[in-house]
Parts: structure tokens; sequence; C-alpha cells
């Protein structure tokens, strides 16, 4: 690729417009109400009252909610929540796709590249949340889906 010479002049304005670049926020989640209610209680265990609270089952065990400090029914299968032990994973992912080529210089290139690294990170975390999920019924994994795109 040619090096492209910029004035002082042109280089404001493209600093200009880069600075009026937005961003995106794209959230997981599911589609099936009650398949999110199976995901709450693997990541935060059961409201009081509801299963399998207060008797934890062969796949559940009680622990310190870390945030809390109460005492919860948890997953065994994640005892420290299950998308939480993950986050580290899911944004490494999203920093891997925004250090992928552009040019930094043509703001509509900027945010193209924006765009599709908050979206192929979102698709690839969901790949792996979908992955790791306890098998049952398959209903949860089935609901899961990128919400507010």
């Amino acid at each position: 690729m040619p090096a492209e010479i910029f004035s002082p002049d042109d280089l404001a304005e493209r600093f200009a417009r880069l600075a009026t670049l937005t961003g995106r926020s794209i959230a997981l989640g599911t589609r099936d109400a009650e398949a999110g209610i199976l995901l709450r209680v693997l990541e935060y265990g059961s409201l009081v009252g509801h299963r399998p609270w207060p008797q934890p089952g062969r796949r559940t065990t009680r622990a310190i909610d870390p945030e809390t400090g109460r005492e919860v029914v948890v997953s065994a299968q994640a005892p420290q929540g299950f998308v939480r032990v993950q986050a580290a994973d899911f944004a490494r992912l999203l920093v891997e796709q925004l250090g992928r080529p552009t040019n930094w210089f043509h703001p509509e290139a900027v945010q193209a590249l924006l765009d599709t690294a908050v979206h192929t990170a979102a698709t690839e975390a969901l790949e792996r949340l979908a992955a790791r999920l306890p098998e049952a019924t398959g209903r949860l994994q089935n609901s899961l889906a990128i919400l507010g795109e």
C-alpha cells in the first residue's frame, strides 16, 4: 500500500472524524426466558424458594457468593459462576479481533473493523459458552443468541 501524505489540516480533519466513531454493544443472552433462568442458576445459583434451593442435588453445591458473601446453591460444574470464569477469555477474543490490520487513518475502515470485531468476538464467545454448558435437554444451548444487534 503506498504511503499517504496528509497536510496538517487533513490530519486534523481525519482525527476529528475518527473521534466521532461510535462504539457498539452486543449482549449474549437467551431467546427463551425459561432457558434464561437455567443460565442464571448456572451463574449465580438458585433464588431462595426455587429449585434446587434449599436442598442441593447431585449437580449442585452450597457456596459463598463472592459478591454478597451470602450462602447460595450453585452448579457444581461452575461454582464460581459459569460465565464469569470465562470473562477473561471472552475479552481476549475481542482484543484479538481489534488487533486485525486496518487503515487507521480512514474512519470508515476503522468503523468497519470495530463492527466486525465486536460481532466476531461475540459469535465466538457464544459458541464457546454453548460448547461448555452442561448437557441436558439442549434447550439452553438452542436458546443462546446474540441480542441487540
